[in-house]
């Protein structure tokens, strides 16, 4: 069975990747702390305003990921299907690898590119939801609806 031989400098590289990981989200952690603890003092419209927006971001930043690894994933799988074998020639591995060929490596070609389209497909979802989930706290709401709940309605404009 032939074995395609892990790659010690990816290794180290992905080692030292997921250390520098850690270390910004432990820094991100302490900032979002910080952060929500000026939003929570903050008056109620511009806590909204400010924990729409890191809503917003937040699902664009995810979004990008999600696009990202679905996009690599396709073009890992067509890699796959034109070289007829999995991993694909020139691929750096963590570990020894067995190589797979013909319709062993066609079925994981198709399983790469099927998990590419769920997570774009994910994305489009996540969007969607955003949206609806941003427009329904983000509308102001009238003064009739106000009133409808019980909330008082300081009358607008001067004595007609």
């Amino acid at each position: 069975m032939e074995m395609q031989r892990a790659d010690p400098d990816f290794r180290r590289f992905v080692f030292f990747f997921f250390v520098a990981l850690v270390v910004v989200g432990a820094v991100s952690l302490w900032a979002f702390q910080d952060w929500l603890s000026r939003v929570a003092r903050a008056e109620p419209i511009v806590a909204r305003h400010h924990l729409l927006l890191a809503f917003a971001c937040l699902m664009g930043a995810s979004c990008a990921l999600l696009v990202a690894l679905g996009v690599y994933l396709w073009r890992t799988g067509a890699r796959v299907h034109a070289a007829g074998r999995f991993p694909p020639p020139g691929m750096r591995v963590l570990h020894d690898t067995p190589v797979l060929h013909g319709a062993a490596a066609s079925r994981r070609a198709r399983l790469l590119q099927g998990m590419g389209v769920a997570l774009l497909i994910c994305c489009l979802g996540l969007v969607i939801a955003t949206w609806r989930t941003y427009t329904a706290f983000a509308m102001k709401p009238d003064d009739f609806t106000l009133q409808r709940i019980g909330v008082r309605v300081a009358p607008r404009g001067g004595p007609s």
